[in-house]
């Protein structure tokens, strides 16, 4: 990301309507500061907590919405809050990871395979 005249505005990316999932700690919010600082404005998406209460008092204007990416129901609301606070996002920053446990021997071999066709 280019940035602005000593980390300020990126005209590219000033009043951009940005989405970040897991933007409460870690890459998602070291993402979340740099989109802020270029001037873009922020909806920042994780599953709440102290860590997302952080967010909207550290940075002002941001959007703090409550949202587990696992959850289809929760997700579509957050977008929904989104497109009537702006009009919809710009651009998504997809940063929340979904994890699956499975125990590798119970899998069918065709799971394993799909990839590949």
């Amino acid at each position: 990301m280019k940035e602005g005249n000593e980390g300020g505005a990126v005209p590219e990316l000033h009043e951009r309507r940005v989405v970040i999932t897991g933007a409460a700690s870690g890459i998602g919010s070291a993402v979340l500061e740099r989109f802020f600082r270029a001037g873009a404005r922020v909806a920042a998406l994780d599953r709440g907590g102290a860590d997302l209460a952080k967010v909207a008092q550290r940075y002002p204007g941001v959007l703090p919405l409550q949202a587990d990416v696992s959850c289809e129901s929760e997700v579509q609301a957050a977008f929904r809050r989104v497109d009537e606070a702006w009009g919809g996002p710009d651009i998504l920053i997809a940063n929340a990871g979904l994890v699956s446990v499975i125990v590798l021997k119970k899998l069918p071999w065709t799971s394993g395979t799909r990839c590949w066709e």
